[in-house]
């Protein structure tokens, strides 16, 4: 389970599930949606993947959330599995972390180690595609397709391995799997989730708070376009389409772009920590301006923003990030 096991002088040992653990586990309907482990009838809780608090905060109660076949549910109803060890321990912990500092604002967000940012971003996305692999694309008919399968499923393994090792406090050298980016906002709207299941891509917004984050790109889109995001780093006031043109172009680059990584874990005196490294990374298609133009403009108008005068210009990218 992911609790932490103090071993004297500050030292901390904590129970692993394998790779292969977690290949094993993936039928997670039973399970709890942090440790995997089967859970008795006494173990057996639900966690809120978007946390009461949340919905409270921001009115979401009764609202809905489109899910990938575009069928809606509501956020109340978002709901997985959850023993009453992790639910009840660190996680509780850092959640509470997560709620008292969006309460405060930006200044206070911004100080939160990333890691438990990480880990909360890792949560709500990963807990909501278990969730869309237990609905049918049709409620009416038990023989439908699920919205996602458990095969495709699979295939975010990673994400559960990262979201698993940050909770138990274990940490990255090298790069970190994910890449994290906080902005200050002032636009008026108070809360907007979106998310590309294909590319393990989160945008969000909370109050004065926006994050966009990519959960396992290792960094390369940084290098990609370091000139955009350091100018949003240093602004004091992000509107929500520069932050959503960071989201769109990390999409679109990670659909152009493949890699496989390798991770060691290692335990040593300070602890346990992972080892990665990027290997083969190759791009798998080449860019399109104009398809990145397009791309843009329906995301900005899905938020309600007219740039219809924005016209695409041969060989020129289109951009608000000063």
């Amino acid at each position: 389970m992911a609790v932490r096991n103090k071993l004297g002088n500050g030292l901390e040992l904590v129970k692993l599930n394998s790779v292969d653990d977690v290949f094993e586990k993936n039928n997670l309907y039973e399970k709890c949606i942090m440790c995997r482990d089967e859970m008795e009838e006494n173990e057996f809780t639900y966690e809120h993947i978007f946390p009461r608090w949340l919905q409270k905060k921001y009115g979401l109660e009764h609202q809905t959330i489109i899910l990938p076949n575009n069928s809606k549910m509501k956020y109340s109803k978002m709901l997985v599995p959850c023993c009453q060890i992790c639910n009840g321990g660190i996680m509780s912990e850092w959640e509470n972390i997560i709620k008292r500092t969006v309460e405060e604002g930006f200044d206070e967000f911004k100080k939160l180690d990333s890691k438990i940012i990480a880990w909360w971003v890792c949560k709500l996305y990963y807990s909501k595609l278990v969730k869309e692999s237990q609905l049918r694309n049709n409620i009416k008919d038990p023989n439908s397709d699920k919205i996602i399968e458990e095969v495709v499923l699979k295939k975010y393994n990673n994400i559960y391995l990262v979201m698993s090792n940050l909770i138990k406090g274990i940490s990255y050298k090298g790069f970190n799997p994910y890449e994290l980016y906080i902005f200050r906002t002032s636009d008026p709207i108070p809360f907007d989730y979106r998310d590309d299941i294909n590319t393990h891509t989160v945008y969000m917004k909370m109050d004065d708070i926006i994050m966009v984050c990519s959960l396992d790109s290792y960094n390369i889109f940084s290098s990609q376009y370091e000139r955009e995001i350091q100018s949003l780093i240093n602004s004091d006031n992000v509107h929500q389409i520069q932050a959503m043109e960071i989201f769109t172009k990390m999409v679109y680059f990670r659909y152009h772009y493949g890699f496989e990584t390798s991770e060691q874990y290692i335990l040593d005196e300070h602890g346990c920590y992972v080892q990665n490294e990027i290997q083969n990374l190759d791009q798998i298609k080449e860019f399109d301006m104009k398809e990145l133009h397009d791309l843009l403009i329906a995301v900005w108008d899905s938020a309600g923003v007219d740039v219809s005068q924005k016209k695409y210009e041969e060989g020129k990218m289109i951009t608000l990030i000063k």
